[in-house]
């Protein structure tokens, strides 16, 4: 008996290698989603706790809406078909 036939194999067939790279790049969205509300978070943050930036309010209003965005593509992201 050869080495390799020792291990089972499942074949994938191209139904299931579409479907688990769906799912990788959808994860892999996701996370970035929620990496970048976690910076506008931060930006945020910053922004409200220096009041001598400038064009504050307009700042604190981009960065508040954005991570509100990206927090609501981290939660409802659904993969294209």
């Amino acid at each position: 008996m050869d080495r390799l036939e020792a291990y089972p194999t499942r074949e994938l067939s191209s139904c299931d290698e579409v479907d688990s790279r769906r799912n990788i790049v959808s994860y892999a969205s996701r996370a970035f989603a929620r990496f970048y509300a976690l910076q506008c978070l931060v930006a945020f943050w910053v922004t409200w706790h220096d009041p001598t930036i400038a064009r504050r309010r307009s700042r604190l209003i981009w960065f508040g809406v954005l991570s509100v965005i990206c927090l609501a593509v981290f939660a409802f992201g659904v993969p294209a078909e």
